[in-house]
Parts: structure tokens; sequence; C-alpha cells
């Protein structure tokens, strides 16, 4: 929905955004609002696979592939 309303109110000032910047705007709003933060940390990982760093700075994300031997990182994780 938040997205829906970036588009409607990109649409009515004009300021001619991509869907890009309408996903990113809407991620960031809401993350001011409930003071979490959200998004696309869900959708990267799907992606890319493999063990990884997420940054979310506000306007875009940053994703820096970690170098870890994923057999050994799985046989020392519990996920709950």
């Amino acid at each position: 929905m938040a997205v829906a309303i970036c588009a409607a109110l990109d649409r009515y000032t004009g300021a001619g955004k991509s869907k890009g910047d309408w996903i990113h705007i809407s991620r960031d709003a809401e993350a001011i609002v409930i003071r979490v933060p959200t998004g696309r940390r869900t959708t990267i990982p799907l992606r890319y696979g493999g063990a990884q760093l997420i940054e979310l700075p506000p306007g875009g994300e940053r994703r820096t592939e970690l170098r870890v031997d994923l057999s050994e990182l799985e046989r020392r994780i519990v996920l709950c």
C-alpha cells in the first residue's frame, strides 16, 4: 500500500520518480514511523543466496558477499 501511495503522490506532484524510487521511499518512510528497518532485507538473500551483509542506508541498500565456508556455518548455526 505504501508503494501505491508513493506512486499516487508522484503522479499528483509530477516528481517523475521510478518504481525503484517508490520502493525505497516507502520502505524508508515505514522504517521512520515504526523505528525498525523494513523492506528488502528478505528479498535480497533470496535473490543472491549464500552468506551476506545487507546494509539499509536511506534511499537504497548495500550488499556485501561474505566469503565463509557455508557448510561450516550451517554446522554451527541453529535457526529457531
